[in-house]
């Protein structure tokens, strides 16, 4: 595994390990997929409680 870094637009910086820079890239994306999803919850007044009992 490789190690590689990110980091965001918005400032916010974060590492992945991964076997190629294409896997890494993937995986970054699932993440902001996975906060975007959560965003959109907590906007629909979903509670936070909620959000946290999924991975």
């Amino acid at each position: 595994m490789n190690h590689y870094q990110w980091k965001a637009t918005s400032g916010n910086v974060g590492d992945v390990y991964a076997l190629d820079e294409e896997e890494a890239k993937a995986k970054v994306e699932a993440l902001f997929d996975l906060v975007v999803s959560r965003i959109k919850l907590l906007k629909e007044n979903v509670s936070r409680e909620e959000i946290k009992k999924h991975p």
